[in-house]
């Protein structure tokens, strides 16, 4: 009788197969991405955790889903955001299911606010507060579903995510506690939970996961059904997303909507205090004002402006537990009071964990800004109680990203979240960048911290950008700094000019593939998951070295805490943050095999400074260069007949 095949062989004879047959289009046969493959297969049939740098192109996605299909266990895949895993579930999951069919069935589920609440739809269509727009939209909505619409915010096309309509009618878990929903009524999530647990294959984002996991940490159910195996995708953001789940976050804008909504639940629940309500929302929005006024904008950790806040918190607390206490009162009359009962309590409670916090294992600060705030409580590890979910949780977990691994390997990653030890693998690019693109890196430049840097950072990529006719991305590390360039390009760039924060992100990037020379200005959200394959993309400009502010009340409290280890918080910290930062900008530039452009980079301290080298070390073996003339000799060669 012969041997029963390991789940590797497996793997290794289904990708072999797909090139003999050729019965995949477009498929080819990558090495390094047989490794990994073969690699997440050991990890599964074993038992065992592994952690996957894969460089772009590698197909990782085709990686791991493979042996995961093959593996006929019930796995769960997480990714950063909920159009990758849009693109798991509508692109890459459809393109197996001929050649690999699964064991069960597979499906995806985001977090309740992404569904419609049947009893929040009603509750909304009997009001008289909503705007024109809105009722257009909540119409809209209606007739989606009534012909067959899944219920899912991003699949209604008629309606944008966007529209202040879906804070309306979806899922609030306040609200389903209330109304006590059932998988057997018409509710869209209590049907998708359920089915959820008969799925072989389960796709998530970070944020429904790390939410399933901190519910798990205080006791009460999960949110998600227990796997076999957990895949986590774009795994270097998790960490930052986890600590976000086990502390808590308060806003002006959650107070002010929270506000709007009593005063629809009041209108169709008890009319008769409309009125007097008004009265508090009034004074409730006055207070959140003077609250959000009392600093200058910036971030600040609580315990350095506490005492100048305290009259201001004072003041605003006294106001909402009255309106608390009148809720208490009022929470009988419907289900949309007693919903928004529950929602200020743990607002509030939020609010007071915030002014009270242990200071020595988590910090307390507040971003303000322009009559907003937001309130955070940020714990400074998370590393033992996230190691302590992967060993309760699952017998395999794989984590994969193409930004993993900084100047010390795999360390930082693993210390981040209590790994140290799991098995680790690294796959390079099957890019060849030193023919596909070049870096180049302007001499002499002053250092980020001289008052004309922009300004001299500009006049050396000037050449570049005419030469590459625009199709440029522009990455700052602050918004001061995109300020500056905006201001000086505005002047002089003929062609189109885009800046983040005047359109929505996917707006602003389907702006810049449809307009003639058009160069994109952006910070932080754009260093990572902005994919422009072919020509659109030419040419890359990175200002400086993405080194966190000093003044960043986590950064500090973090420094603080491994200062008094006795280590060093450069190190160990912040030089680890920027390396994998700068990777993920400098990985905009090359999509394909087919791509070709010129990424600038344009801070000195890259090769003045030993820690600058070493970060040079971690990047993309392009070509470097430190003529202007070579660069621009490039892009015109490049793309002379486009």
């Amino acid at each position: 009788m012969a041997a029963m095949s390991t789940l590797p062989q497996q793997v290794a004879r289904f990708l072999k197969a797909r090139v003999e047959r050729q019965d995949w289009q477009n498929f080819q046969m990558r090495p390094g991405q047989q490794r990994m493959a073969e690699a997440v297969a050991r990890a599964i049939e074993t038992g065992t955790h592994l952690m996957v740098e894969a460089g772009t192109g590698t197909g990782k996605t085709l990686a791991y889903l493979v042996p995961a299909l093959l593996s006929g266990k019930r796995v769960l895949v997480s990714t950063a955001t909920k159009t990758l895993q849009d693109q798991l579930i509508s692109k890459d999951l459809p393109r197996l299911r001929e050649l690999l069919p699964p064991s069960g069935v597979w499906m995806h589920l985001k977090g309740r606010e992404n569904y419609v609440c049947e009893q929040r739809l009603v509750l909304a269509e009997t009001s008289g507060q909503l705007s024109r727009a809105q009722q257009h939209h909540l119409a809209q909505i209606r007739s989606w579903l009534a012909h067959g619409g899944s219920g899912e915010r991003g699949a209604c096309d008629q309606v944008p995510e966007q529209s202040a309509i879906w804070s309306y009618v979806c899922a609030k878990a306040e609200f389903c506690q209330q109304a006590a929903c059932s998988a057997s009524g018409e509710c869209v999530y209590p049907r998708l939970k359920e089915q959820a647990q008969e799925s072989q294959l389960l796709v998530v984002n970070h944020h429904l996961l790390a939410a399933d996991l901190a519910l798990r940490q205080q006791g009460a159910p999960g949110i998600l059904p227990d796997r076999d195996v957990y895949i986590i995708d774009e795994a270097h953001q998790l960490a930052d997303v986890v600590r976000q789940f086990l502390g808590e976050q308060v806003s002006s804008a959650q107070l002010l909507r929270l506000l709007e909504e009593i005063g629809l639940a009041c209108e169709v629940e008890a009319p008769e205090a409309q009125l007097p309500f008004s009265r508090r929302q009034t004074l409730i929005a006055e207070r959140i004002s003077a609250f959000a006024q009392a600093l200058s904008n910036g971030r600040y950790a609580l315990a350095a402006v506490q005492a100048v806040l305290q009259p201001f918190y004072d003041q605003m607390t006294a106001a909402l537990v009255e309106l608390l206490n009148w809720l208490e009162t009022m929470a009988p009359r419907g289900t949309g009071l007693a919903a928004a009962r529950e929602s200020l309590q743990a607002l509030m409670s939020a609010l007071a964990a915030w002014w009270q916090a242990d200071q020595v294992s988590e910090v307390c600060w507040c971003d303000m800004g322009s009559g907003w705030f937001r309130l955070y409580r940020t714990p400074l590890r998370i590393d033992r109680t996230f190691s302590s979910w992967v060993t309760a949780l699952g017998e395999s977990w794989i984590f994969t990203s193409a930004t993993l691994t900084d100047t010390q390997g795999f360390g930082y990653f693993q210390r981040k979240l209590g790994l140290e030890g799991v098995a680790t693998l690294k796959v390079e690019s099957p890019f060849d960048y030193g023919a596909q693109g070049m870096i180049y890196h302007p001499h002499p430049l002053p250092l980020p911290s001289a008052p004309d840097y922009i300004r001299c950072c500009l006049r050396k990529a000037w050449p570049l950008l005419q030469a590459a006719q625009g199709h440029a991305l522009l990455l700052f590390s602050s918004y001061r700094a995109l300020e500056q360039a905006h201001a000086l390009l505005a002047e002089h760039w003929s062609g189109t000019l885009l800046v983040q924060g005047e359109a929505p992100k996917a707006s602003l990037l389907q702006q810049f593939r449809d307009q003639p020379r058009a160069v994109l200005l952006a910070t932080a959200s754009f260093w990572e998951g902005v994919d422009l394959p072919g020509d659109q993309l030419r040419f890359v400009m990175i200002d400086k070295i993405p080194f966190a502010p000093p003044d960043d009340p986590v950064l500090q409290a973090e420094s603080a805490w491994l200062s008094e280890q006795g280590k060093r918080p450069f190190a160990l910290l912040q030089l680890p943050e920027a390396t994998l930062a700068l990777k993920q900008g400098v990985g905009r530039l090359i999509r394909t095999e087919q791509d070709r452009g010129v990424l600038m980079l344009c801070d000195p301290r890259l090769t003045e400074k030993s820690y600058g080298r070493s970060i040079i070390r971690q990047l993309p073996e392009f070509r470097w260069t430190q003529s202007q003339q070579e660069a621009v000799a490039f892009l015109q060669q490049s793309f002379a007949e486009a």
